[in-house]
Parts: C-alpha cells; sequence; structure tokens
C-alpha cells in the first residue's frame, strides 16, 4: 500500500489539507501504473529553505513550488519527500490556496513514483493522470 504522510505541522491553519482530501489523493495515486508499496513523506517548508535544496540538488537558484526525491533503491519502504513552498503556494493559488497545496503534493507524489513532463509524450500520460486524481479528490 502507498502512504503519503503529510507534516502540516507549523502551518497555518487555512494551509491545511483535510485528511480526507489527503486519503483520497493517497488511494487514487495507489492505483497510478507506476505506483509502488511504501510511504512517501510531504512537508511545507519555506521560500528561503526550497531556494536552498533547489540550489543544492538543481543548480538553480530560485524558489520553486515543489520539489520531488524519489528513493528507488531504498532498503526500507520509504519512496521519496516531497516538499512544497507554502509561500509559492500561496502565491500561486488566485484565490485556490486548498486546491493549489492538493495539486503540488499530487504533483510531487507522481514524481517520486517516476512520471515527468519533460518530454511531451511523458507530459501526455502525466497531466491527464495528475488532473484525473486531482478533479476526483475535489
Amino acid at each position: 500500500m502507498l502512504t503519503i504522510e503529510l507534516d502540516q505541522e507549523g502551518a497555518e491553519k487555512d494551509s491545511y489539507l483535510s485528511a480526507d482530501i489527503v486519503r483520497a489523493a493517497e488511494k487514487l495515486i495507489s492505483n497510478a501504473p507506476k505506483a509502488r508499496q511504501g510511504t512517501i513523506s510531504v512537508a511545507y517548508i519555506t521560500d528561503k529553505r526550497m531556494q536552498e535544496l533547489n540550489l543544492r540538488h538543481r543548480d538553480k537558484d530560485e524558489t520553486t513550488d515543489v520539489l520531488s526525491f524519489s528513493y528507488k533503491d531504498a532498503e526500507d519502504d520509504v519512496l521519496g519527500d516531497v516538499v512544497i513552498s507554502l509561500e509559492q503556494a500561496r502565491k500561486q493559488a488566485e484565490g485556490r490556496l486548498h486546491t493549489e497545496l492538493l495539486m503540488l503534493l499530487v504533483h510531487g507524489c507522481l514524481h517520486v513514483l517516476g512520471y515527468d513532463h519533460i518530454d511531451p509524450s511523458d507530459a501526455k500520460e502525466m497531466f491527464p493522470l495528475q488532473d484525473s486524481i486531482i478533479d476526483a479528490c475535489l
């Protein structure tokens, strides 16, 4: 079974994703063709921390909204980590913060599972799957 552990500690209450939405996303992501058993850890971080991680891991000295780290060779059940910049989510949300956070959570989890969107053919697989999961959760 796939488990999403969302750490919302320290975030403002208006940025919390309900347990029901997280469990719905977890169930739908578990049914994705590339899904594996294990845990994906998800946490909110600051723009400053996101910029540090983006520079260290992607050589980009700027913030971004979500980063994913996949641990394909891990010996325990941890599949990866997803970090979401709450500040970037707020800027991008256009008044729909919970929808934006759900999108970033699903997007990051799909990356951990091996989905990508660099090539157009990969994007044609990832984005419809992402959209269907988000639509089913809302």
